[in-house]
């Protein structure tokens, strides 16, 4: 099981996961749908309460299925990018820098915006 793409949208953090076949074989799901993997995923991941279930795709090709998930952390829900700004400065060090840019820009924007209306 791999994550393969991970955003944040309104309140639900949704994971792309990508499973391999051989692994969905091996953890008991017999027939792969839609609900077999959602519930596998649910007992590999205990942190993660799924709230919604998207694309299901199945490769042949490659053997893999690869599933969207919309979840919540069972510790606490993500309500909204900001909520994870602690992670994202402890794996991007230079975090503090692009947000202040990133302020200056939108109050430049802003101003930009309020001439014109």
């Amino acid at each position: 099981m791999k994550i393969i793409e991970d955003d944040v949208i309104g309140e639900l953090r949704y994971l792309t996961v990508e499973f391999d076949r051989k692994e969905l074989i091996a953890g008991g799901v017999g027939v792969i749908s839609q609900g077999a993997v959602q519930r596998y995923f649910t007992e590999k991941s205990p942190d993660y309460k799924v709230k919604k279930c998207g694309s299901f795709k199945l490769d042949s090709q490659r053997d893999i299925v690869t599933m969207r998930f919309g979840v919540v952390n069972r510790g606490g829900v993500i309500t909204t990018v900001s909520d994870e700004v602690s992670e994202v400065k402890l794996l991007n060090p230079g975090y503090d820098e692009l947000r202040e840019r990133y302020d200056t820009l939108v109050i430049a924007v802003g101003k930009d915006a309020q001439k014109f209306s």
